[in-house]
């Protein structure tokens, strides 16, 4: 991914969080390297005797207009990382709206997973406010072998504000390489004005948007009457679906009525996919 800086004013944050993680000699994960500045602070990692669970808070009030975030976590072999959030982020309304401006908030992420390395990506939910703009470009490099569960939530708005589908603009584009080949590449650019559509289900007063992207060697031999499990958790609450891009790569998109919703049809997904993917057992701690 080529990280181009932007030039921020003396209200905005240029933050940078660089992880990396090995095996140390009782053969637990542990991070080798690490560096964070605001608005990035990390908690202290747990291990829990399988995963070690590293928590990214961010100590400022959100997101705002000219923010420039990169991170960039890598992973060796035979490590295993949970990497989570304790609460929701939030994008700010920009400052003087309907001007043409070069400064939106953005946010650069690259993950680099080795051979039988373990990533899961959960954060809480991304709720922009009334009048924000956001961009997020997310990279995944997952070597031979290699793992990775990573979710992404979005919210339509800050509801109990009376804002759905509010801001001005969300933009996030998504690559993912695995054993040096691109297999996925998605990108959007939603204009709630123009594109409502896009996070709209009829009869529903709000849509919640959630997915996970999946990758190991043991998908493999996934049972079939798995998917029919997967897509057996739509109901009128909530639609589910399943693409399976390749063996060892698959794709679960799904929309709730509600973010308590969202959150039970993640939990049952995370259910349903624990036995193939042990690691899946290790649950975020709440800071």
């Amino acid at each position: 991914m080529v990280i181009s800086p932007l030039e921020t004013d003396a209200r905005s944050v240029s933050g940078k969080l660089e992880l990396g993680a090995s095996i140390n000699a009782r053969g637990e994960t542990t991070l080798t390297q690490q560096y964070h500045s605001v608005p990035f602070h990390i908690s202290k990692p747990y291990w829990d005797g399988v995963t070690l669970l590293v928590q990214v808070v961010n100590p400022t009030a959100g997101i705002f207009q000219g923010d420039y975030m990169e991170s960039r976590v890598s992973l060796a072999e035979e490590t295993a990382v949970l990497l989570t959030s304790p609460s929701a982020t939030r994008t700010h309304t920009q400052r003087n709206r309907g001007e043409q401006r070069s400064d939106d908030a953005l946010l650069e992420q690259s993950f680099n997973i080795a051979s039988k390395a373990w990533l899961e990506v959960f954060p809480e939910l991304l709720i922009p406010q009334a009048g924000s703009v956001f961009r997020q470009r997310t990279e995944i490099n997952v070597a031979e072998g290699g793992e990775i569960y990573f979710v992404e939530m979005l919210a339509p708005g800050r509801l109990a504000h009376g804002e759905c589908l509010a801001y001005d603009r969300l933009e996030w584009s998504f690559v993912l390489n695995h054993a040096g080949q691109p297999v996925a590449i998605e990108r959007a650019r939603v204009e709630p004005h123009q594109s409502c559509w896009m996070l709209e289900v009829p009869g529903w007063q709000q849509v919640f948007y959630g997915a996970a992207w999946i990758v190991s060697p043991s998908l493999k031999s996934l049972p079939k009457e798995i998917f029919s499990d997967l897509e057996a958790l739509s109901d009128t609450k909530s639609h589910l679906g399943v693409s399976r891009i390749s063996p060892e790569i698959m794709a679960i998109k799904f929309l709730a009525e509600s973010s308590r919703e969202l959150r039970r049809i993640n939990a049952q997904v995370r259910e349903i996919m624990t036995p193939f993917l042990p690691r899946l057992q290790s649950t975020p701690r709440k800071l």
